[in-house]
């Protein structure tokens, strides 16, 4: 029973790990798109801006500033983060690994999960 529930939870994770790695893709696609859309948008309203100056018009608010990208803080929020999940898919490709190999589970136990579950040895139940 052990075996078949880490396997089933080791299942879940590699599903788990192919549903962001897509995810994670498709984020980057939309970034990509909003960041060319902002660019554009930028250009435009430099264009209008000196349009409106060559007519003669005054313009009183400064054109706003594109974002220069993450902060130092963000990107090691994010390197962190990918780090994290790419340890859990590591350690996930590892149980995997010994499941397929057969081995057994005992040396995976942490010290919580090595009481028995079924047939306890307790004489007094």
């Amino acid at each position: 029973r052990s075996r078949l529930r880490k396997q089933a939870e080791c299942e879940e994770l590699g599903s788990r790990v192919g549903s962001l790695t897509e995810e994670n893709e498709k984020l980057k696609t939309e970034v990509k798109r909003l960041t060319e859309q902002c660019q554009a948008l930028s250009q435009d309203n430099t264009a209008l801006r000196e349009c409106v100056v060559a007519a003669g018009g005054k313009i009183e608010t400064e054109a706003p500033a594109l974002p220069s990208g993450p902060t130092e803080e963000e990107k090691k929020m994010a390197a962190a983060a990918g780090a994290k999940a790419a340890a859990e898919a590591m350690e996930a490709a590892k149980k995997a690994a010994a499941l397929a190999a057969g081995d057994s589970d005992e040396d995976t136990k942490s010290p919580e999960q090595g009481v028995k579950e079924d047939g306890d040895d307790d004489p007094s139940k």
